[in-house]
């Protein structure tokens, strides 16, 4: 948002009304209407009619596209924009087309600024293998994909555009575009070829999303075999220390075969990490929670991790949440009505910590029972705990569930509910939206 206020006014006419709201406001506060006051004199574009779509206004842009072609070349580019929500907004934006050739790519500015425009400069050019939409990120709402890219990443040499091009596939792969094993069999033929770091990690968690969020239990031990092995394959020849412990790290977090669990055991027993891989004492301890939410057969692992973690700290923290990942379920069950009270979510980073592995999807099966009263505590949980706990208990609690089951319980509470706090409804909705959309991708659509 703040990028496309800059690209409205231009660089020097933003710099100068911040420049002019922080010696106004200095040593004292101020709200967002009141900045956009003072840019409104710094610019002739209408920031009034900006500020309602862009900031006060629900719902985000859907783009398509219409490619003509004449003779083997590009006839005209035509971009439709509307609102996902069913409003008549529109969102005054620029952002880039890409036209990806196999030797060469270009790219060309759409000033969208309409429900649809005529991308200038590209008629009789020859046809490109693909186009990537939002091509230097600056634009926001859901970008269409071309099919043909899909095949074709290998013409993506720059790594922004790579960037783009994975959010915009995870993206319409939650809007239900690219079916989630599609795009899984997309990222695992691109993560050994990914040269930049910060790809790297968003991918592989991509990945991992992909794996416990919408896979279904039963092909996720169908998936998994072959996905360690690769994995572990990249991450040998990876000769970054940064990228094969993202690697190392994605290993650890989909392992599920005898063999990925072995694998990972020996190195928590030895502490020795994979050749080029540096790992902490923390990582190790993230090492045993791990294997210890998998109930690997060793029931002392940590136990035996606690004597190890020399920060009394870490201990302290270990030792709390131990009980949620206990193979014993009512040990599970007492650790999450001790939450009940607020002198047990006094060290709340322990809590939501804890609450992850309780409503690991490994564990879904017997967690779902706590989703009501979890629900039930959020009240009580924003009027005792920091301004960001609520936000943090939700997520913990609902992040990982793809079960028509779990998001009956979230509507059910919804609707039993009509007058609640519609600041922590909204936390609920924003917590529960990865369910929702994997029960629909998972579930509804067969």
């Amino acid at each position: 948002m703040m990028r496309q206020l800059e690209l409205l006014m231009g660089k020097e006419a933003l710099r100068d009304g911040l420049r002019e709201y922080l010696k106004i406001y200095q040593h004292g506060n101020a709200t967002w209407p009141q900045l956009i006051a003072i840019l409104d004199k710094h610019t002739p574009a209408d920031l009034t009619t900006w500020n309602k779509v862009w900031v006060n206004e629900p719902g985000r842009p859907v783009f398509t596209y219409l490619l003509k072609e004449e003779n083997k070349k590009i006839a005209s580019l035509t971009i439709y924009q509307k609102a996902e929500n069913g409003s008549t907004n529109i969102l005054p934006q620029v952002f880039h087309v890409a036209l990806v050739y196999a030797n060469h790519v270009e790219e060309h500015t759409v000033t969208m600024n309409q429900k649809e425009v005529v991308v200038k400069g590209l008629s009789g050019k020859p046809m490109p293998e693909f186009i990537l939409f939002n091509s230097g990120g600056e634009g926001y709402g859901l970008f269409p994909v071309d099919a043909k890219m899909l095949s074709n990443f290998s013409f993506l040499t720059n790594p922004v555009y790579r960037a783009s091009a994975y959010i915009n596939m995870y993206e319409n792969m939650l809007s239900e575009g690219i079916h989630p094993q599609q795009l899984l069999s997309v990222l695992r033929t691109v993560v050994d070829k990914e040269s930049e770091e910060l790809n790297l990690k968003q991918i592989t968690g991509y990945i991992a999303d992909i794996f416990w969020k919408f896979t279904l239990p039963q092909e996720r031990l169908l998936t998994a075999p072959a996905l360690e092995k690769e994995l572990w394959q990249t991450m040998q020849q990876e000769t970054v220390a940064n990228k094969k412990k993202i690697l190392f790290k994605t290993f650890q977090s989909i392992a599920l075969t005898k063999d990925a669990k072995d694998n990972l055991y020996a190195i928590w027993q030895t502490q020795k990490a994979p050749k080029g891989v540096t790992l902490s004492e923390e990582d190790y301890t993230s090492l045993a929670l791990s294997l210890a939410v998998k109930e690997y057969p060793d029931i002392d692992l940590l136990k035996k991790e606690l004597t190890r973690i020399k920060n009394s700290d870490r201990q302290k923290r270990l030792q709390f949440i131990m009980p949620a990942l206990s193979p014993n379920v009512a040990v599970r069950d007492s650790f999450f009505y001790s939450l009940k009270k607020e002198q047990n979510r006094e060290k709340e980073a322990w809590v939501t910590l804890a609450l992850e592995y309780l409503h690991h999807p490994l564990r879904a099966g017997t967690s779902v029972q706590y989703l009501e009263e979890s629900l039930a505590l959020l009240q009580q949980i924003q009027l005792t705990g920091d301004i960001f706990f609520p936000g943090s208990w939700l997520q913990a609690t609902l992040g990982s569930y793809q079960s028509p089951e779990a998001a009956q319980i979230v509507r059910r509470f919804l609707k039993d509910h009509p007058a609640y706090n519609e600041r922590l409804k909204a936390k609920i909705l924003q917590a529960a939206d990865t369910l929702f959309r994997a029960e629909r991708i998972l579930h509804t659509s067969k």
